[in-house]
C-alpha cells in the first residue's frame, strides 16, 4: 500500500467515526431532559417576560412606593406563574413574585441606602 492510500483510508475512518459520534449525541439529546429546556412553552415565555417587567418596576419601589402600575404588574406576573404551572402554587414557600407590600417594607426596614 502506498502512503497516500493509507492516509485516505485513515481520513475515511475518521469521518465515519465522527458521523457515528454525531448520530449518537443527537439520539441521546432527542430523548433527554435537555430538549425540554429548548422547548419552552408559551406560558413559560410569558412568565419570563412578565417577571422581567415586574423586577424592573420593583427596582424603583423604594422611590415611588406602591403604585397601581406595580400592583397591576404583580397581578399579571402571578397569573402568568399560575398559567405556567410554576412551583407548588401560592401555598409554597418559594412560589412566585414578591408582593409589592413586602418589597416596599424591605425598603423601609433596610439600611437606608435609597439616596
Amino acid at each position: 500500500m502506498t502512503r497516500a492510500r493509507t492516509t485516505a483510508q485513515a481520513k475515511s475512518r475518521r469521518r465515519i467515526r465522527r458521523a457515528g459520534t454525531t448520530l449518537l449525541v443527537l439520539t441521546l439529546l432527542i430523548g433527554s431532559p435537555a430538549t425540554d429546556l429548548l422547548a419552552a412553552t408559551d406560558a413559560e415565555r410569558v412568565l419570563e417576560r412578565k417577571t422581567q417587567e415586574y423586577r424592573g418596576a420593583l427596582a424603583w419601589i423604594c422611590y415611588t412606593g406602591i403604585t397601581p402600575g406595580i400592583e397591576r404588574l404583580y397581578e399579571e406576573t402571578v397569573r402568568a406563574a399560575e398559567a405556567a404551572g410554576y412551583g407548588a402554587g401560592r401555598g409554597g414557600n418559594f412560589w412566585g413574585p414578591r408582593a409589592p407590600f413586602h418589597a416596599y417594607q424591605d425598603c423601609l426596614q433596610g439600611p437606608g441606602d435609597r439616596d
